[in-house]
């Protein structure tokens, strides 16, 4: 299944997201940061692709400005692999 990351350089931020995730319904966990993101506070948002609009409505309503970024997160025999969504 691929994941998209929410990765932030603030640990308060990770935490309140995941909050805001998961009262509106969404499966969000936090999960430390891959090495192959090479950004971020070593802790990060993990949640279902098809959330990702609601995501970013939720990062700009409650001004998470340490919001590094949006990355996809897939793994698939042993290997991850992270990328960078626009």
């Amino acid at each position: 299944m691929n994941y998209v990351l929410a990765v932030f350089r603030s640990r308060t931020q990770v935490l309140e997201f995941t909050d805001y995730m998961k009262a509106g319904g969404v499966d969000c966990k936090v999960i430390n940061t891959p090495t192959e993101a090479h950004v971020g506070c070593g802790i990060c948002a993990a949640f279902p692709y098809r959330y990702l609009a609601y995501a970013r409505t939720v990062v700009k309503y409650y001004s998470l400005f340490s919001l590094t970024g949006f990355y996809s997160y897939s793994t698939e025999r042993g290997r991850t692999a992270v990328m960078k969504l626009i």
